[in-house]
């Protein structure tokens, strides 16, 4: 069960706003009415709205959304992505302060009025579900408008790359011909990442192919620069024996962004 709707937001201008599916439960899990939680998706696109954790099972409204530029074709969110920047931040935060009853839709209704009738909303129940990188996104709208955003009341992250800030692609992924035995297996599960970093190497020219980071089929062109461990010294990258790390690319620089070493 669902009702669909559209926040305002500065992000996205001239338009009905952000955006946003509600779905709710049959019964509210507690007897003063359902917890609301907030959906930040993870991943690195803009639509987070068929993201599904199931939140209505167990008597919770879940909050999806999607960033500015995203959506499908039927229903989508007004404005233009910015890979997870500054827009899509605040993006979130408007999504915030609608799931917590502090800012009404296009049609200044709140989430309490499109609730009536079908479920309690538990006042002051309200927090964030980081996703993966969604969990990146959470922190940072949380720190950057603490004043308005007093009142998340909990945050919860599923394998979000925070904390030590360690990617788990740089372990080796699905994406990656090898796994990288530079790390120390089952160091992980202590929360202390054990990496041996000292054959770890740059090379400026080299290029990484399948071109991954920059989205071929998109047309964007090639970036240079693998970041590797360098087996047998010799300052070459050779993709069947050698393992590159994995980093994130701001497209609209072509620059390569990889996660600070946790242990060396």
């Amino acid at each position: 069960q669902s009702v669909s709707t559209f926040v305002p937001s500065a992000t996205c201008p001239n338009t009905p706003g952000l955006a946003v599916n509600i779905i709710y439960p049959k019964k509210a899990r507690y007897k003063d009415g359902a917890p609301v939680a907030v959906v930040v998706p993870g991943g690195f696109a803009a639509d987070g709205l068929n993201f599904n954790m199931h939140a209505a099972q167990v008597g919770a409204i879940e909050v999806r959304f999607a960033f500015p530029g995203g959506g499908n074709k039927n229903f989508s969110s007004g404005g233009e992505f910015d890979n997870r920047g500054a827009r899509s931040v605040e993006a979130l935060k408007d999504v915030i302060l609608f799931a917590a009853g502090a800012a009404k839709d296009y049609k200044e209704r709140s989430i309490k009025d499109l609730m009536e009738g079908k479920v309690a909303v538990s006042p002051g129940n309200v927090g964030l579900v980081g996703w993966d990188n969604g969990g990146n996104a959470a922190l940072v709208a949380l720190s950057r408008y603490p004043s308005e955003l007093y009142m998340v009341a909990w945050l919860l992250f599923y394998e979000s790359p925070v904390g030590a800030m360690f990617s788990p692609a740089n372990l080796g992924s699905s994406a990656d011909l090898l796994t990288n035995k530079h790390y120390r297996e089952g160091s992980a599960a202590t929360g202390h990442i054990l990496v041996d970093y000292r054959k770890l190497k740059w090379s400026a020219k080299a290029i990484r192919n399948p071109n991954r980071f920059s989205g071929k089929k998109r047309g964007l062109p090639g970036n240079k620069g693998v970041l590797f461990f360098d087996e047998n010294g010799n300052g070459i990258w050779e993709e069947s024996i050698e393992f590159a790390c994995n980093s994130l690319l701001d497209q609209s620089i072509l620059k390569q962004y990889f996660p600070p070493p946790d242990n060396c």
